[in-house]
């Protein structure tokens, strides 16, 4: 079965197998195979004709047929041998499809009346149990649960025992089934790519299922023989852009999109290449290398107090001699007027408390990297006075006791620091429109492409935004994702076509050489179809 909404056929079926089960049925049980399943499957074929009715719609039944002939003619290594393979469109309004062991597949036909579903989500349906019935997964829980039902039986009549067994049984059936689902996703993925169907087709179908799960409340989410459709959908947008985009975005999905804690590089405190290096990354000066901490006689050279000192513009407060350790800085700049807080900033001092080498420790933010990842300037860390550029998680700082920030209590980054950077880089990812939506033929609910960065568009950078044209029924908001992490959601305003822009989200989310962006119209309601929209004019803007 592919969703939730039919899981409990099972109880049903299992009862009506474990009255036909004779010591025949039982020998193809325990041998299992082609002969087992085939067994297995006729028994069932009744009981389910039965329960649902089978459709007497000429037309749906044809274009059934034809969908699954084409898979199963495009697809000749997915006939196993001693398999009878059928299909029978059920007239069941559940939007659902399910096999039986033996190649008995079953399409109900509440998934065909979807408003807008296509061809191509009807045939990732097959495919999907086309898989389920290839790789054995109904033989299996059917035989399991025959036996678990046998177990019940043989507990007599302690009601409170047999409730337990059933509640296990149940259980155990939907641990092993969700495993089973998501093979048969990726077995099925291949079947649909070989057909020549949309590969985008079962993200679709799964994003319809998706507002139907919406509803069951959490104990029927635990027994749920099936993974949450919204893990299912992530597992198929990846085999499609897999599929669409092979080595490309395998090297991608292996490459960390998020920058780790760590050094970026280090250099002798006499080496005059992190002056250009740091002034081209940053587009920050270094004011002044002869400042009070580099004294006596350059000794303090390639100490935390003297870069950082060295590379702020103002001079930090001073208390007498011996006194201007670095744990020491926060309370002295405060009690000087200074703003300080928890909260770090481009441009202002981290500061660490004495734990840190017995004095302290100060490093200067370059750049705010998301969550809690930012990139500092520091010399000393540990204790060997080189400088270095590197990320610090700070969730894992105990020692960190907050941020100085600038004179007369003033706690935002001065703007030229900001404007160091230079104006904000565009990158156009999209220059014509583009529908998504399921009301026209051949269109699709997903646009995507990769495109490429340098270091140098994402230098001196701390964050970044999508700016697109859009036209859409009002409130409806096609989801943005970059390198397969959502960064907005537009709502339509109007019906016409309105520049929008998404939050900013941080840099980390990009990465030098290949990203991919994606957007994806949105389905509310099952019984809807998506919203339509189109898009155009999209660009990358970095600041």
């Amino acid at each position: 079965m592919l969703a939730i909404v039919a899981t409990l056929a099972l109880a049903p079926l299992v009862t009506v197998l474990q009255e036909r089960t004779d010591l025949a049925g039982l020998i193809a049980l325990v041998r299992g195979g082609a002969e087992g399943e085939r067994w297995l499957g006729e028994a069932g074929d009744p009981a389910v004709r039965q329960r649902y009715g089978v459709s007497a719609n000429a037309g749906l039944n044809e274009a059934a047929q034809v969908i699954f002939r084409t898979i199963l003619e495009k697809n000749p290594g997915s006939k196993r041998k001693g398999l009878d393979y059928s299909l029978t469109v059920l007239a069941s309004s559940e939007v659902n499809a399910l096999a039986l062991p033996g190649g008995k597949i079953y399409l109900m036909s509440g998934a065909t009346n979807l408003p807008g579903i296509k061809t191509d989500e009807i045939a990732w349906l097959l495919s999907h149990e086309l898989a389920h019935t290839n790789r054995a997964h109904g033989f299996r829980q059917l035989r399991d649960s025959l036996l678990i039902n046998q177990g019940v039986r043989m507990l007599g009549k302690d009601e409170q025992l047999a409730k337990v067994a059933t509640l296990i049984g149940s259980f155990i059936n939907a641990q092993h089934s969700q495993k089973d689902e998501l093979e048969a996703d990726r077995i099925g993925f291949g079947y649909l790519q070989a057909a020549g169907f949309d590969t985008a087709a079962g993200l679709a179908l799964m994003r319809r299922l998706q507002t139907l799960e919406a509803r069951k409340d959490w104990f029927d989410q635990l027994f749920a023989t099936h993974p949450r459709s919204a893990e299912r959908s992530r597992r198929l947008k990846h085999l499609h852009f897999e599929q669409r985009y092979g080595d490309s975005y395998r090297t991608l999905v292996a490459a960390s999109t998020n920058l780790k804690p760590g050094v970026i590089s280090a250099y002798d405190w006499s080496d005059p290449r992190w002056i250009k290096d740091y002034e081209s990354e940053t587009g920050w000066k270094v004011y002044n290398l002869d400042n009070y901490y580099a004294r006596p006689n350059d000794q303090g050279k390639g100490q935390c107090t003297w870069l950082v000192q060295a590379l702020r513009s103002d001079e930090i407060p001073r208390g007498p001699t011996g006194s201007n350790s670095a744990h020491a800085w926060p309370e002295r700049c405060r009690a000087s007027g200074y703003a300080v807080g928890s909260k770090p900033k481009l441009g202002a001092v981290a500061c660490w408390n004495k734990s840190v080498n017995g004095t302290g420790h100060v490093a200067l933010v370059t750049r705010l990297l998301g969550g809690n990842l930012i990139e500092v300037w520091d010399a000393n860390w540990p204790t060997d006075s080189k400088i270095r550029r590197r990320v610090i998680d700070l969730s894992q700082e105990r020692h960190l006791t907050g941020f100085i920030y600038w004179p007369d209590g003033r706690s935002e980054t001065p703007p030229e620091l900001l404007s160091a950077a230079g104006k904000p880089r565009e990158i156009l990812l999209l220059d014509q429109p583009v529908y998504l939506g399921d009301d026209e033929h051949g269109a699709k609910v997903l646009w995507d492409r990769f495109f490429a960065l340098g270091g140098s568009d994402l230098a001196r950078r701390s964050r970044a935004h999508i700016r697109l044209r859009l036209k859409a029924v009002p409130s409806k908001d096609p989801i943005i994702s970059i390198n397969e992490t959502e960064v907005g959601r537009i709502i339509a305003e109007g019906d016409s076509w309105q520049t929008y822009r998404t939050p900013n989200f941080p840099l980390s989310t990009l990465r030098a050489g290949e990203n991919l962006i994606d957007i994806e119209t949105v389905v509310l309601d099952a019984r809807r179809s998506f919203d339509d929209c189109w898009i155009d004019d999209v660009y990358l803007v970095i600041e």
